[in-house]
């Protein structure tokens, strides 16, 4: 008669250990995947500014021909300086809210002519001024600089 030959296969425990290994993986990977979602309470997320802050108390004290001197004490170094225009200056001001998570976003562009600066263009909404409570004040030797007198 025939005999059965046993051959040798994959057992089923430790084929049973590997999948329940990758269900476990599979998951941890879905469950912690889903913790940049949760929001816990009593948690505080603080605002990102980034950028240069314009305000509109700034912009309204350009005055039409100041040097790009004048206008960079007034405003601050640009963000960005065209390589291909040196007669244009980009102030972006980005704020991400911690609560909502919504980002604000605004873009100053300070023009240039031979005489001096010559007017801005503003894309989006300037914060108001909260950062900066009292007005600047400058020294005798700045004044003097600047053509305040």
């Amino acid at each position: 008669m025939f005999t059965q030959l046993q051959t040798p296969c994959l057992k089923t425990p430790r084929l049973k250990s590997a999948s329940k290994v990758v269900l476990v993986a599979l998951a941890s990977f879905f469950l912690l995947s889903q913790c940049s979602n949760l929001r816990f309470p009593g948690v505080y997320k603080i605002d990102v500014p980034q950028g240069n802050i314009v305000t509109q108390d700034l912009l309204d004290t350009l005055k039409p021909q100041m040097t790009a001197n004048q206008v960079q004490y007034i405003l601050g170094a640009p963000l960005i300086e065209d390589t291909f225009n040196a007669k244009r200056w980009d102030y972006f001001y980005s704020l991400k809210s911690g609560n909502t998570g919504e980002t604000k976003q605004s873009r100053v562009t300070v023009f240039f002519n031979e005489a001096g600066y010559s007017h801005y263009q503003l894309v989006g909404e300037i914060e108001p001024d909260r950062v900066r409570k009292t007005p600047r004040t400058a020294t005798p030797e700045q004044k003097k600089f600047l053509g305040i007198f």
